[in-house]
């Protein structure tokens, strides 16, 4: 349990060594969308693998220092369609938006 919510665990090990924790909710989900591109946390695959289910905390282990990431809380909040419109004559992945 992480604030609350129940989790599962997914453990990284590098050369039989722990390198991270990923710390994840099934029972709630982010867009598929926010998963089926190169995110800029590197998630991208991790998501797929927990099927969209929220990582909630990651911890990532070196030999100097043990980071831990985790979310504090979650806010639901209406955002409009129009925030995600592409301008147009940009293309994304060779895909053009007219």
């Amino acid at each position: 349990m992480i604030n609350g919510l129940k989790c599962n665990l997914i453990i990284k090990t590098r050369n039989n060594k722990k390198t991270n924790e990923y710390y994840y909710c099934d029972s709630i989900k982010i867009d598929p969308i926010q998963y089926q591109c190169n995110r800029l946390d590197r998630l991208d695959k991790l998501y797929k693998l927990t099927k969209g289910s929220l990582i909630v905390q990651l911890v990532s282990y070196d030999d100097l220092y043990t980071l831990v990431y985790q979310l504090q809380s979650i806010t639901a909040k209406k955002i409009e369609n129009s925030t995600f419109d592409i301008p147009k004559g940009i293309s994304i992945r060779n895909i053009k938006y007219d």
